[in-house]
């Protein structure tokens, strides 16, 4: 029994020549970030947090995860029921 070693050859992996223009492309694509946001200036102290932020968006998250619950709750409650002929037969 052989085994298959060359990624080309085997049948699941056997991208065509544009899927791999894909994917260099976003090999590439990520480099260049990778390389931008390691160009930034590095802060002296990076656990010093900007409260006021901090504490706006976790307002803004908890708003945000209380209107879903409440959504999720009322889901099936505000829309329009119909009235099917086995319900009346329950009584």
């Amino acid at each position: 029994m052989t085994m298959c070693t060359s990624w080309v050859s085997h049948p699941a992996r056997n991208h065509t020549p544009f899927t791999r223009r894909i994917i260099i492309f976003f090999f590439f694509f990520f480099f260049f970030i990778i390389i931008i946001i390691s160009s930034y200036p590095v802060e002296k102290d990076p656990f010093v947090y900007n409260y006021d932020r901090l504490r706006i968006g976790g307002i803004i998250f908890t708003v945000l995860l209380v209107i879903g619950a409440i959504v999720l709750l009322f889901y099936d409650k505000c829309g329009t029921k119909k009235k099917s002929d086995d319900a009346a037969s329950q009584i």
